[in-house]
């Protein structure tokens, strides 16, 4: 997967809904722009596993303005369309302040197992 899919760039406002998604992130999570935007990006492309973290962190953004992950790039598993989960680089920035918006840029990596 990682030398056929693009890479993505997605955005959310404060609240966590898709602003952007392009077609790399298409590709990628396999859902069509105009079925996301303005939906909640947690359920589309986070793991179940890992919605708890995602949330606490845009809680304590919301609570504090402390931006933990803005600028960083972490190696996490996202979610596709069809229920799989998937190794990914992830690298967020804050686009803007008012209104917030958050964006992503989402690679693919190698599945370490081979699939």
């Amino acid at each position: 997967m990682a030398t056929a899919a693009p890479t993505a760039h997605v955005a959310i406002d404060i609240h966590g809904r898709f602003l952007a998604f392009d077609d790399g992130a298409e590709a990628l999570f396999g859902y069509r722009a105009a079925d996301v935007l303005g939906q909640p990006m947690a359920p589309l492309i986070v793991p179940e596993a890992l919605r708890p973290w995602h949330e606490a962190g845009m809680r304590r953004y919301l609570d504090t303005g402390e931006e933990f992950l803005v600028g960083r790039t972490v190696e996490i598993t996202a979610l596709h369309a069809d229920g799989t989960e998937f190794p990914i680089e992830l690298t967020i920035t804050k686009q803007s302040d008012d209104p917030v918006v958050i964006a992503g840029e989402i690679r693919p990596l190698p599945d370490p197992a081979g699939n």
